[in-house]
């Protein structure tokens, strides 16, 4: 689904995927843009691990780099990607603004960001399906944490995305709603040079 998403936006030249996890993303997307040079993103050294062991498995660390870090603080200089990718991981940042404002740093000018989310406006039958999920298909690691419900409804409506999306920088940017999710793309100015 982001794989497809992203490929309407024809991503090229440096990709940052900004809370990486595990890497999986990584993988799909070094597979399907050859030409991209990836830079994964996670706060957790564990993580980065394990997504630095995924990436030599799939034969794909030459075009790949792991680096720790948060989106509030992302260790990467000013105008140095060309698009940045972040999956499930908005509702965590403990400062969206200061995130948002961090990528739009990091984004060559033109450079462009899509976020794909949960939304917690979602459908109440999304709500009562996690909850099912939660109480009888998901392992108790996560049922103990309160996931996947916490992460939805920690998670915004796409009213309180729109004014996160105002108070930034950005100038264009859209938000697609789909059934539980949305997925916001904003581009950087050319003006910003």
């Amino acid at each position: 689904m982001i794989i497809r998403r992203l490929s309407s936006y024809r991503p090229s030249g440096v990709l940052a995927d900004i809370g990486c996890g595990p890497g999986r993303l990584i993988i799909l997307i070094a597979h399907r843009f050859p030409q991209i040079r990836i830079i994964g993103i996670d706060a957790s050294q564990e993580m980065i691990e394990t997504a630095r062991r995924g990436a030599v498995a799939a034969g794909i660390l030459t075009r790949a780099e792991f680096r720790e870090g948060d989106v509030g603080n992302l260790p990467m200089d000013n105008d140095s990607i060309d698009f940045a990718v972040s999956t499930l991981s908005l509702h965590h940042w403990s400062n969206p603004s200061l995130g948002l404002a961090e990528i739009y740093r990091v984004l060559k000018p033109g450079g462009q960001l899509l976020l794909f989310d949960l939304r917690r406006d979602s459908r109440r039958f999304f709500y009562w399906l996690m909850r099912f999920a939660q109480a009888v298909v998901v392992p108790f690691a996560l049922r103990n944490i309160n996931e996947p419900l916490g992460s939805l409804l920690a998670s915004y409506s796409v009213s309180e995305l729109k004014d996160l999306l105002r108070q930034t920088a950005f100038r264009e940017w859209r938000i697609t709603k789909g059934t539980a999710w949305a997925y916001i793309w904003a581009r950087k100015g050319l003006e910003a040079v």
